[in-house]
């Protein structure tokens, strides 16, 4: 199972999260034609597997995915927001993603960016707006 697999169970997996979204869960973009919010996109953005100072491989593999929590509602966003930092933070995610076959995750780092988070300029919630995440998960081969 790859990372981005397993990723993908894990936030599904999650009630809470599952409860926000109704699966809204999706790879890269949402879907033309999808207009029920809130929606959750994530892209794998970087793959690093360090090696020890002697040159070996550690065996651990670091992924970092973004994801964004779409909605017109700041507090839609900032549900599914707060929701991801707590399932994805530390080692609070540590355990095995995606069933008995999946991959097992030692740990997680996250980061958020606000900037699209403002609240809209006219003072309503029409436009659209996110809340970006970016989540550096370290895992186990």
């Amino acid at each position: 199972m790859s990372t981005e697999d397993g990723l993908r169970a894990f936030l599904a997996a999650d009630p809470t999260l599952a409860a926000l979204l109704a699966g809204r869960l999706y790879p890269d973009a949402i879907p033309q034609g999808v207009t029920a919010r809130p929606a959750l996109t994530y892209r794998r953005t970087g793959t690093d597997r360090p090696a020890c100072l002697s040159g070996q491989d550690t065996g651990f593999e670091r992924a970092t995915f973004e994801l964004k929590p779409h909605s017109t509602k700041r507090a839609d966003c900032t549900a599914v927001r707060d929701r991801l930092v707590a399932i994805l933070s530390g080692t609070a995610c540590r355990g095995r993603w995606g069933g008995p076959s999946g991959i097992f995750v030692d740990a997680a780092l996250v980061e958020t960016d606000d900037a699209g988070f403002a609240q809209a300029q006219d003072g309503g919630e029409s436009a659209e707006r996110d809340a970006a995440l970016t989540v550096t998960i370290i895992r186990s081969e």
